[in-house]
C-alpha cells in the first residue's frame, strides 16, 4: 500500500492534508482516490462531447498515417512486424473513430439532465475510444520506429544514423508515456476550486 505523509505547509492550496480524510497524517489509497476523484469537473455535456470529439478528430489522423504506410511486406520478419504494426493501428484507430462518432451521436440526443447519470454507469464505454486511440497510437508509433530501423540497416555507412533514429524513436515513446503520467500526478496537486481573483 503507498502512503503520503500529509504536509501541513502549504495553506490555501489542495495539499495532501485536504486529501486525510480519517486526520491520521498519512494519505493512504483509498483516500487519494477519493481526492482525485473531488478535483474532476463535474460531467455535463459539452464537456463530455468535446472529449468524444477530439478523440474522434486525432483517431483518424493517425489512422489515416498509418493506413498510408501500409505496403505489402517483404520476406523478413522485420517487414511483417512493421506491417502489422501498422495494421493495427488502422483498426484500433478506426474503431476509435467509429465508436466515438456513435458516443457523440448518443450524447448529443440526450437530455441535458440524463447526461451525467447515463456516463457515470457507462465510464467503460466511454472509456473505450480513449483506449483504442492510445493502442493505435503506440502500434503506429512503433511502426515508424522498425520502419527507421529497417530502412537505415542497410550499409555500414548508415549503422550511426540507425541508432540515432532508433534513439529517437524509443526517446518519442518513453516522453510521451512521461507526460501522462506527469499530467496524472499532477491532478493530485491541483486546487479543487479556482482561486479567488484580486
Amino acid at each position: 500500500m503507498s502512503k503520503a505523509w500529509v504536509d501541513e505547509s502549504k495553506e490555501g492550496h489542495v495539499a495532501m492534508k485536504d486529501f486525510d480524510v480519517n486526520g491520521d497524517g498519512i494519505v493512504d489509497n483509498a483516500e487519494m482516490l477519493a481526492g482525485l476523484k473531488s478535483i474532476r469537473a463535474p460531467t455535463d455535456r459539452e464537456r463530455l462531447t468535446n472529449d468524444i470529439l477530439n478523440t474522434s478528430v486525432m483517431s483518424a489522423l493517425v489512422g489515416g498515417f498509418a493506413l498510408g504506410s501500409l505496403s505489402p511486406p517483404g520476406d523478413k520478419n522485420l517487414d511483417k512486424y512493421v506491417y502489422i504494426c501498422a495494421y493495427v493501428a488502422v483498426h484500433a484507430c478506426t474503431c476509435s473513430a467509429l465508436t466515438s462518432a456513435f458516443l457523440y451521436a448518443a450524447v448529443n440526443g440526450m437530455a441535458d439532465a440524463a447526461v451525467a447519470g447515463w456516463a457515470a454507469k457507462n465510464w467503460p464505454l466511454l472509456a473505450l475510444p480513449m483506449m483504442k486511440f492510445v493502442v493505435g497510437t503506440m502500434c503506429y508509433m512503433t511502426s515508424v520506429i522498425l520502419t527507421s530501423y529497417r530502412d537505415l540497416g542497410g550499409a555500414e555507412s548508415l549503422e550511426k544514423w540507425q541508432k540515432l533514429a532508433l534513439f529517437i524513436g524509443v526517446m518519442s515513446v518513453a516522453m510521451v508515456w512521461g507526460a501522462f503520467f506527469w499530467i496524472r500526478r499532477s491532478m493530485a496537486a491541483a486546487p479543487k476550486t479556482a482561486p479567488a481573483g484580486p
